[in-house]
């Protein structure tokens, strides 16, 4: 889907014509074939991806070469970008700068990361990260912030996290979960690795190996420092081997294993970073486009959209917790991050109808803070700390 219109590929093997890019409004009289790019029973077209605005694929005629093509919609508009290429096996949607990130391999290299601005001048190999004829298999490009993080493979760093800005001197490993060459990113047979973008943090999700924990639950913001182990689910060095991450609402939701349970699907509190912050309005927002995930342990609503933070404690002290300024009907809920206990939770404060919450924490303990509603209500929130005296 491309601009509201959806883009499809079909056969047209009338008298050899070959494969041909078909679009659609969702109408009988909306739905046209763009056009045969390729003529020739053997060709066809394959993997379709946007970026921007524009519809990139990949054509071939079944025998020679594969070809890098775009389309604006229209006959006129569906031209070829880069030809002479021998493969090309992954275009990525996660755009940087308005170019298109692939897979791809020539004469003289492996399968290695490409980019392309939609001109054949400007279509150009991104990296020969494993040497040569070798194969760097670079895929799974995700955005995070002002760069894009991938997997790749070479022979001194073994299958790692990578990260580029669209350079060649800016293609570097992001970090080595598996020092040498060992691989921090594991791939299951040919199966390509995936990472779940979470573009309103921005973060990606993965799973990432090391010795000590084996293959668990890791995120990365883009940078070294930001790239750790979200969560061990199997202790030790057993792995849980995560996979099929998605997100809803403040929840992660994914597959994963252990020896009690076995592979089972689970689910992580995902809730936004607010650090060591204190202040009136460390956080503001509305809960109406939020979903009711969490059931406040003091009012037992299941009804009402809520919203969730995690928050570090700058130092140890008596914080206060407040909805002060909301504009609905709230409740709020402190809890442990990893047991999900409850760590105190109210609903109405000094005859009003916000929340307030007094807690004792440690330097560097970490609470999840949910702001949630009574029966169905939702609103505009506003979420205060302070540290009492």
């Amino acid at each position: 889907m491309v601009n509201g219109t959806l883009y499809m590929i079909a056969s047209a093997e009338e008298n050899g014509i070959g494969a041909a890019l078909w679009k659609s409004d969702g109408t009988p009289e909306g739905t046209s074939r763009v056009k045969v790019p390729i003529a020739g029973a053997s060709s066809y077209l394959s993997k379709l991806v946007g970026v921007e605005g524009t519809l990139f694929f990949s054509a071939s005629d079944g025998r020679e070469e594969t070809q890098l093509w775009k389309s604006d919609g229209t006959a006129g508009g569906t031209v070829p970008v880069k030809t002479g290429l021998e493969c090309i096996e992954m275009l990525h949607a996660g755009s940087l700068h308005g170019w298109l990130f692939f897979m791809g391999c020539d004469a003289t290299h492996g399968y290695e990361p490409w980019r392309s601005d939609g001109t054949a001048a400007g279509t150009v190999l991104l990296k020969d990260i494993q040497p040569g004829p070798g194969n760097s298999t670079a895929h799974a490009f995700t955005r995070v912030g002002a760069r894009l993080v991938f997997v790749a493979y070479d022979e001194a760093h073994g299958m790692e996290l990578w990260s580029t800005d669209g350079t060649e001197s800016g293609t570097q490993v992001l970090v080595e979960m598996t020092p040498g060459p060992g691989n921090g990113i594991l791939m299951t047979g040919d199966n390509p690795v995936t990472l779940l973008g979470i573009q309103d943090r921005p973060l990606a999700i993965f799973a990432g190996g090391d010795e000590a924990s084996g293959v668990e639950l890791w995120q990365t913001d883009g940078t070294a420092v930001g790239t750790f182990r979200k969560a061990e689910i199997a202790a030790g060095a057993v792995s849980s081997s995560p996979s099929a991450f998605a997100r809803l609402g403040d929840r992660l939701f994914f597959m994963a294993g252990d020896a009690a349970h076995g592979r089972e699907p689970r689910f992580l509190a995902f809730p936004k970073e607010l650090g060591t912050i204190i202040g009136t309005a460390v956080a503001e927002g509305s809960t109406c486009t939020a979903l009711p995930q969490v059931t406040p342990s003091c009012t037992y609503n299941t009804l009402a959209p809520d919203a969730s933070f995690a928050w570090t404690a700058p130092s140890s002290g008596t914080f206060v917790f407040t909805t002060a300024g909301s504009g609905y009907d709230t409740s709020l809920e402190l809890s442990d991050p990893v047991s999900g206990g409850s760590l105190g939770c109210n609903d109405d404060t000094e005859d009003s109808l916000q929340s307030s919450v007094t807690r004792t924490v440690t330097a560097g303990q970490t609470l999840i803070i949910t702001v949630d509603g009574y029966e169905r209500e939702c609103g505009a929130f506003r979420l205060g700390i302070r540290r009492l005296p």
